[in-house]
């Protein structure tokens, strides 16, 4: 067997490795909650909330191309915006769609890689700060929104200060180990948060659709943890994973657990929906552009 063979079948293994977890992940949830509530609250939804949380995670993958985009600057390669665009949205369908095929983040770095002749690991650093900056900002306003929930005050008031020293010590690692990213850390930063708050208020509007209209706060803070959960690469887009943290979570924090499974399941719809959309550009592949401004 060739080494390339042998590749492809560790990604269709791994891919099919992470398509069990999550139907595992997903079979203990509806283990514990009453699928016909679930269903219930699918077909009673409220539209209007449903369309204006589609529109607000849709704005924030627009802020994060634009994000990814300040690292891809920083090494002197300036994708012009529409094509930037187009070519995360490829990215976000080859990482739910294509199994054991080029991830997205991988196709990134093999198309930048041709047309710019920056070197891979280059690239590759920019993509990896790019998650770290994400899930940063994450960690910022799960202490912030912590606060506001009684159950995790007494906890979260001890960590207040980890925000300040955070910011200036990532600055400083920056500084001192990946000096072409640091100009670009201030503005990755603001829309690293932009981009949590965007889709924290499209969680927000499905647990309006489906009739909860008081503790958005502890939806929100489920929301962030579910968010790092998915951010593990165990299970396809984080299904299964973002819906065990609403179950476990909801029950911690008193909330209606068919609810708060139902409104997961709904953010991953409305990812799936979004991420399918780049099948247009598997067909005709954006043409590379820099801005030349």
């Amino acid at each position: 067997m060739s080494n390339k063979t042998s590749i492809n079948w560790k990604r269709y293994l791994i891919f099919f490795a992470k398509v069990g977890v999550s139907i595992l992940a997903l079979m203990f949830v509806f283990k514990h909650i009453d699928f016909t509530k679930v269903s219930e609250l699918l077909t009673q939804s409220n539209p209007l909330f449903i369309s204006l949380a589609l529109l607000l995670f849709l704005f924030s993958q627009w802020l994060s191309a634009r994000r990814l985009n300040f690292f891809f600057k920083a090494l002197g390669i300036p994708l012009k915006e529409s094509f930037n665009i187009r070519l995360y949205l490829l990215g976000m369908y080859y990482n739910l769609f294509l199994p054991g095929g080029v991830g997205g983040d991988a196709y990134k770095i093999i198309l930048l890689h041709q047309h710019s002749k920056v070197p891979r690991t280059q690239l590759f650093l920019a993509l990896l700060l790019d998650r770290l900056a994400g899930l940063v900002a994450i960690g910022y306003l799960l202490l912030l929104m912590s606060l506001g929930i009684d159950v995790l005050y007494q906890y979260s008031i001890y960590f207040v200060w980890l925000i300040p020293l955070a910011y200036g010590l990532i600055k400083w690692l920056l500084g001192r180990f990946t000096p072409q990213f640091s100009t670009a850390y201030h503005p990755v930063m603001i829309y690293a948060l932009m981009v949590q708050l965007s889709q924290i208020l499209a969680i927000v509007c499905i647990v309006y659709a489906l009739g909860d209209t008081n503790q958005w706060t502890s939806y929100a803070v489920l929301f962030l943890v579910s968010s790092i959960a998915a951010a593990l690469p165990l299970t396809i887009g984080g299904a299964g994973a973002r819906e065990a943290v609403f179950l476990y979570g909801a029950s911690w924090l008193s909330l209606q657990q068919e609810i708060a499974v139902t409104a997961s399941l709904l953010f991953y719809m409305i990812t799936v929906f979004i991420s399918f959309w780049g099948i247009i550009y598997s067909f005709n592949t954006p043409r590379f552009e820099l801005n030349r401004q």
